[in-house]
């Protein structure tokens, strides 16, 4: 299983991957065994409230895909948590990607990207590092570049606040009747 977890001194919450890719030379889809837990048509992303702000998981491929932010979206979320094992000099892509979905879903998102080097069968990756916290207003805040480290940052709920009453697209949403 590709499964990410959170531990409290009551549990464990495990959260299955939902997409996996499939592609020839990264095949989720042949490895992992997510594909019995998944269900047709359904996403369930994990959240999980920590210091009145709402949490949400998703993995780095599933960032791509727009149901999920509005999933997030609905469940008011402040705060999206991206691992990631992105590799081929991709990182420019997921600096935009993300950059945007913070801004558009008025939440923060913090990536953690996989660093260093691995072989799987005949082929070698290099995993590039590159973690980054994003802010509400799009805005990169503080990151690691290609560094092991520890990142660290504030979620402030006032700022979330303040960014959903400033372009309010969850309201608009809302309001039309489309979230």
């Amino acid at each position: 299983m590709k499964s990410c977890a959170k531990f409290s001194p009551s549990e464990v919450k495990f959260y299955d991957q939902n997409i996996l890719m499939d592609y020839p030379h990264w095949n989720e889809e042949g490895f992992f065994a997510n594909r019995k837990s998944r269900k047709i048509g359904k996403i369930s992303p994990m959240i999980f409230s920590e210091g009145g702000v709402k949490f949400g998981v998703c993995f780095g491929y599933e960032a791509h895909f727009d149901v999920f932010w509005r999933y997030f979206m609905q469940k008011n979320v402040g705060c999206v948590l991206v691992p990631c094992a992105s590799t081929f000099e991709s990182g420019g892509r997921w600096r935009e990607l993300l950059k945007m979905r913070a801004f558009t879903n008025s939440l923060y998102v913090i990536r953690a990207n996989r660093i260093g080097e691995a072989k799987f069968g005949e082929s070698e990756f290099k995993f590039y590092g590159e973690s980054f916290v994003v802010t509400p207003s799009g805005e990169i805040v503080n990151e690691l570049k290609n560094e092991e480290g520890v990142l660290m940052c504030e979620v402030d709920a006032d700022e979330i606040a303040a960014a959903r009453g400033l372009w309010k697209f969850r309201k608009n949403l809302v309001g039309r009747g489309l979230l």
